[in-house]
């Protein structure tokens, strides 16, 4: 009864690992000249000492695959809006690219 529990946990270990090193081929076709919209929200928090500093910014953007090739994509990435916040102890500062002073 071992023996055969040890072959079978033996057997389905070889079996997995050997499963696990196959090489996957992804390939993406992207729309060309599609643009899409993105929303990246960061949260930094750096601890140096006796100074902390805390960033959250939030970031929208437009992105276009304008080329597609065998191994490569390239897009471009226009930055619509962003609004950041950082805190670092006695001074703050507060950035919204909506707000516009006349």
């Amino acid at each position: 009864m071992i023996k055969t529990l040890s072959l079978a946990f033996l057997s389905f270990f070889i079996i997995t690992t050997l499963i696990a090193q196959d090489k996957v081929l992804l390939k993406l076709k992207p729309d060309l000249n599609n643009p899409f919209s993105q929303k990246m929200h960061m949260t930094i928090d750096v601890n140096a000492g006796a100074q902390s500093t805390m960033i959250d910014a939030t970031m929208l953007c437009e992105t276009t695959n304008t080329n597609a090739t065998d191994s490569t994509l390239t897009y471009a990435t226009k930055y619509t809006e962003m609004i950041m916040a950082m805190d670092a102890g006695m001074m703050t500062v507060n950035y919204d690219s909506k707000i516009r002073k006349q």
